[in-house]
């Protein structure tokens, strides 16, 4: 099998979790008991290698791949979906 390397830059930062706003610093409700730290439970949801760099799995690249495909026709009604997935 062969291995690549592939470096992608994007034009603003990656958002591997999107934490709703409510659970930010102290809650409001008496019901939760938890206060979350948003530093601490970003580091819980994001990726990182051994090295201790950020990276994104193929499984997550692939999948955008795929699902921009859907927009762009191929030959007709057919999309580029099942070229990616090819």
């Amino acid at each position: 099998m062969d291995c690549v390397e592939v470096e992608i830059e994007g034009i603003t930062s990656m958002l591997h979790h999107r934490f709703p706003i409510e659970d930010y610093g102290i809650n409001k409700s008496k019901a939760k008991k938890k206060v979350y730290v948003p530093e601490e439970e970003a580091e819980k949801a994001v990726y990182r290698a051994k090295d201790g760099t950020l990276y994104q799995p193929s499984e997550h690249i692939l999948g955008a791949l795929i699902k921009a495909a859907t927009n762009f026709i191929f030959e007709g009604k057919k999309s580029f979906k099942d070229v990616i997935k090819a």
